[in-house]
């Protein structure tokens, strides 16, 4: 995958969280729903997420160091929001 000015549109809003010397903590809201959106984008800032063996360096971390804290979705059977959180495990 890459970055293609011709493509669908691809957005995703960011905070930081907090920063060390070496490495930030970033909240990733993405607007959109693409294939390898949120790896593409940090990897087009120069700041890929750490341990991603295809846009990265998969020897910075032991694993991908992406995880999703919270998501929502419709039911697909019930029609009613569900809403899931977990803790970031790292």
């Amino acid at each position: 995958r890459h970055i293609d000015p011709e493509g669908q549109e691809a957005i995703t809003a960011w905070s930081r969280i907090s920063t060390t010397s070496v490495s930030s903590r970033l909240a990733l809201f993405p607007k959109t729903g693409r294939s390898h959106q949120l790896r593409l984008h940090l990897k087009s800032f120069g700041h890929p997420i750490l341990g991603d063996a295809l846009y990265g360096d998969s020897q910075s971390a032991n694993r991908l160091l992406l995880h999703a804290s919270r998501i929502v979705f419709t039911h697909p059977n019930k029609g009613k929001p569900v809403y899931l959180e977990a803790e970031t495990p790292f």
